[in-house]
């Protein structure tokens, strides 16, 4: 079961000493639960960003519905009305350079002021793109399909 950020609670969590895993998840929650191992709760916080935009985006999350639908690719979109928040990466820095000249105790998101839907950048994006893309909804595996229309 997927706990939500703000329903998962550091301290609760089960440490689990381990080497780098591929679920990132996992990893960032197990992260947050060893520094309280060795540091007062009261002096750490625990920044957590969402997508995180900038030249040094690795994960290229936004771009994967841009591309898509401008290269005519099938995507598969679990929740076309779930909304995604952002941040920029030097908008990013600039919070942990705010933070350290105002302390706070615990976890913190830190993203740009609202979300946007997922089916918004798919808007969005074939506006802009000049694309047309077609929503169909797949039941039986409890996804939408985003298709182009040939």
């Amino acid at each position: 079961m997927k706990a939500e950020e703000d329903e998962f609670v550091t301290s609760e969590y089960p440490l689990e000493w381990m080497d780098r895993i591929s679920d990132y998840e996992k990893t960032k929650r197990n992260a947050e639960r060893a520094v309280l191992e060795f540091m007062d709760p009261l002096a750490c916080t625990f920044v957590r960003y969402p997508v995180v935009l900038g030249e040094n985006d690795y994960t290229k999350r936004l771009n994967f519905y841009i591309e898509h639908i401008k290269n005519d690719q099938p995507m598969y979109v679990d929740d076309l009305d779930e909304a995604m928040a952002f941040i920029h990466e030097k908008e990013a820095g600039e919070f942990i350079a705010y933070l350290a000249d105002h302390p706070f105790s615990g976890p913190v998101n830190g993203c740009s002021n609202g979300a946007i839907k997922i089916s918004d950048i798919i808007s969005y994006a074939e506006k802009n793109l000049v694309k047309r893309q077609f929503l169909m909804k797949m039941e039986s595996l409890h996804h939408s399909m985003v298709l182009r229309i040939l």
